[in-house]
């Protein structure tokens, strides 16, 4: 998930050169729905007096999409400005993989109050003290379909100190990887398939100091 980060600030930043918010294009509905990759970002109109609470329901992320719910603030008032250095971003919720949305690290953490449904969330954003006129709430989403190969390196970085490229080329990412799987872990819980390896062993067999080679 880190890494689809950079590629929706990336997004971002293009969305500021192209795109000028206004009143007009806040979308009104019950219910706001992620954009499409590529696409303009969806405005949610917030109110702006301090302490006060606005409920929006926005629906889970699709599939393989990273969405995010980011507080854009203009640090000159100067909304035509092609800087990012006059614009400050606030990461206020965000929802993956057709799940359920979730508070972020940032101001609102601890603030943002989230309840779910089975496909879609109503979240309460609070009006927080200090914040930049004018701010603007968007959606914006990515998404990036993992390959086979990649989700069978993501699995052996969990089970193993560090896998090679030799151990991800021995799946076969023709197949099924439940399979796959289970059957390396049950090999590597067989003595007779996988020797193991003992970190003692390893260690004395190294150490060079007569009292580790002492029987």
């Amino acid at each position: 998930m880190t890494k689809l980060l950079p590629l929706l600030l990336s997004h971002l930043f293009v969305v500021l050169f192209f795109t000028t918010f206004t009143e007009g294009q806040i979308v009104l509905s019950n219910l706001y729905v992620c954009p499409k990759n590529g696409t303009n970002p969806v405005e949610i109109p917030v109110g702006t007096t301090v302490g006060g609470t606005t409920n929006v329901t926005i629906a889970m992320s699709p599939t393989c999409t990273l969405c995010m719910l980011i507080r854009i603030s203009s640090l000159t008032g100067n909304l035509s400005s092609l800087s990012m250095q006059d614009w400050n971003m606030v990461p206020v919720a965000r929802s993956y993989l057709n799940n359920s949305w979730e508070n972020v690290a940032g101001p609102y953490v601890d603030k943002l109050k989230i309840t779910c449904g089975s496909s879609n969330c109503t979240l309460a954003i609070p009006q927080l003290a200090g914040v930049p006129a004018p701010s603007h709430f968007v959606l914006l989403a990515t998404n990036r379909q993992v390959s086979t190969k990649e989700k069978v390196a993501r699995f052996l970085e969990q089970v193993t100190f560090g896998p090679t490229l030799d151990d991800v080329n021995k799946f076969n990412i023709s197949r099924s990887l439940n399979g796959q799987c289970a059957t390396w872990v049950r090999q590597q819980m067989d003595s007779n398939i996988t020797v193991p390896t003992y970190h003692r062993e390893y260690f004395r067999a190294r150490a060079d100091n007569p009292m580790f080679n002492a029987k």
